[in-house]
């Protein structure tokens, strides 16, 4: 059983420093070390170091695409926003994505999801609405698609997870339906199961979380 789920953080932690110790400057797997390491200090409480390490992984990954706006780029960038959202630093989350938002960069849709929970998280719902439909647009398949109008309708996003359910990808177009919902939204203290669920995707492997998330084909 991993160090983690033994709740042994100062060991999982000290193992993930000294694999960035040994490994050279331009090894790929930096960037994961970095990643789990995070991951690793969020489920201990230590935020700011972990906050840290998310700004390194984001920084290994653009070392090693080339590419700002690169798939892999934007899975770290989804990951840093989504942390910072979770510590209340909403507005610093939608400073740093604001300018990667451009249509056709990889991943995106990714971007335009944690930005709909960050607009959410500064009380402008108008926003995080739009944010949210533009991530439904840009989803890559319809199991993601899915995936988004739950998480929507969790955290009280109602209109645009309908709106997505009823319109479709394929008509962006059309006006999004003018449907209530009387149900309130649900209250939720997720902090520590996100911070688990962070941790276990990224131990599980930054790769193979890339290509479930982008939608692509592993070998």
């Amino acid at each position: 059983m991993a160090l983690w789920q033994q709740d042994r953080f100062d060991e999982a932690e000290a193992e993930y420093q000294a694999a960035l110790a040994a490994a050279p400057v331009d090894d790929p797997a930096r960037a994961d070390y970095h990643g789990e390491l995070a991951a690793v200090l969020e489920a201990a409480g230590k935020h700011h170091a972990a906050e840290q390490q998310l700004r390194a992984a984001l920084a290994s990954e653009l070392a090693l695409a080339g590419d700002d706006d690169a798939t892999s780029v934007n899975v770290a960038r989804y990951f840093l926003a989504g942390f910072l959202v979770r510590h209340g630093e909403a507005r610093t989350a939608l400073d740093d994505i604001a300018p990667h938002l451009v249509p056709h960069a990889g991943g995106v849709w990714l971007l335009h999801a944690v930005a709909a929970e960050a607009w959410l998280a500064v009380a402008d719902a108008d926003a995080a609405d739009a944010a949210a439909r533009l991530a439904l647009r840009a989803a890559p398949s319809d199991d993601q698609r899915s995936e988004l109008r739950l998480r929507f309708l969790e955290i009280g996003l109602h209109d645009a997870a309908i709106w997505a359910a009823i319109v479709g990808p394929s008509n962006p177009d059309r006006q999004r339906p003018a449907v209530t919902m009387n149900e309130p939204s649900r209250e939720r203290d997720s902090k520590p199961d996100l911070e688990l669920a962070g941790l276990r995707l990224w131990v599980d492997g930054r790769h193979q979380a890339s290509a479930a998330i982008t939608g692509t084909a592993t070998g």
